[in-house]
């Protein structure tokens, strides 16, 4: 890039901490920068050096280090919009980049990019479209298994991460999402792809948790975020006029019926809520969450953590509706199909 003739320039460089729009997946370049020509090397989400001195009408190499095309530019009004980051993030999951992902600046980037467009990549994703998409070496293979296997390893890439320090963000858009979709297929009147999309969602995160539960069980604090996202998901969509103790205490109950809840259940009664703000208190939460984490082995923990998160999905929807039933039947089918896609 060449700067118009001026005296001088001081030229400084910054990428937003939630903003990584206009970013796309190739590179990187690795090569010797040029001889003579000030360089600015881009990682997922910084320059390096922020300032740099030119004089006029003095060229500047960009080298991208990255495996994320950056658009360079003073203008905010010349940044691609959130869609197209969006587009480019699913493009870079569906080509399989996404596994090659390693190093934690590269893989907090890919956490925040899909954080900021999450509606957009889970909307795509998520979607449950049994369209015929095989060759002649996979004849079976269907878009939503595709799809689902895709998402699983993002899942499994940002929010099963430890590594990823911004999962917790993730963590509320996923939730936020969930709850949502509850209150869709809740909804009177067939609602189909909403529930589609609910046993997409769960699936895939069912996925991630089994390829990543050897770190999340190294990891305690992990492990609990994770577990707290499931209380999270569990409570989502429930309407105000239920958040009172009674109401919570039963849902948690059906929700999560294991012997260790029970108890911790039974020693929270009355407690559970902060009733002007209408969520549960953080003693109640934490106890929640270590009843859930009461698991023996990676294998145990994996399982659980799979079996509490499918609850925690269906648990609002009601029995009688004939939303629930597919999206159940489709729940397996998927993870079967994510399977049959990975081959």
């Amino acid at each position: 890039m060449t700067f118009p003739a001026a005296i001088s320039h001081t030229v400084r460089f910054a990428i937003p901490a939630l903003l990584l729009a206009g970013c796309g997946l190739s590179g990187p370049a690795h090569d010797a920068a040029a001889p003579d020509i000030p360089s600015v090397t881009m990682g997922f989400g910084s320059f390096d050096p922020t300032v740099i001195h030119i004089k006029a009408g003095q060229s500047v190499e960009f080298r991208n280090t990255a495996l994320i095309t950056h658009s360079v530019t003073d203008d905010p009004k010349l940044a691609k919009d959130a869609k197209d980051a969006a587009d480019k993030a699913v493009r870079a999951i569906k080509e399989g980049k996404v596994k090659s992902i390693g190093g934690k600046d590269n893989t907090d980037a890919l956490t925040l990019m899909v954080t900021n467009h999450s509606k957009p990549v889970f909307d795509t994703l998520a979607k449950y479209d049994d369209t015929y998409i095989g060759d002649k070496d996979n004849p079976n293979l269907q878009q939503y298994m595709k799809n689902g296997s895709e998402l699983g390893t993002l899942f499994r890439t940002t929010l099963f991460n430890p590594d990823s320090t911004y999962r917790g963000l993730l963590q509320d858009k996923v939730t936020q999402y969930a709850g949502e979709l509850k209150n869709e297929v809740n909804q009177p009147g067939p609602n189909q792809d909403a529930a589609g999309h609910l046993a997409m969602l769960s699936a895939s995160l069912t996925d991630g948790v089994r390829q990543g539960y050897t770190e999340l069980a190294k990891d305690e604090a992990a492990k609990k975020e994770m577990l707290g996202m499931v209380v999270d998901i569990a409570l989502a969509g429930l309407p105000v006029s239920k958040w009172a103790a009674k109401p919570v205490e039963d849902l948690i109950k059906n929700t999560f019926p294991s012997q260790s809840m029970q108890e911790a259940l039974n020693g929270l009664a009355g407690k559970l809520i902060d009733a002007p703000v209408g969520k549960l208190n953080d003693a109640a939460k934490k106890a929640i969450v270590d009843a859930l984490g009461k698991s023996e082995g990676n294998l145990a923990i994996a399982q659980n953590l799979s079996n509490d998160l499918h609850n925690a999905f269906f648990n609002q929807v009601s029995s009688s509706d004939y939303d629930k039933e597919f999206a159940q039947v489709s729940y397996n089918q998927i993870l079967n199909g994510i399977q049959l896609a990975r081959k």
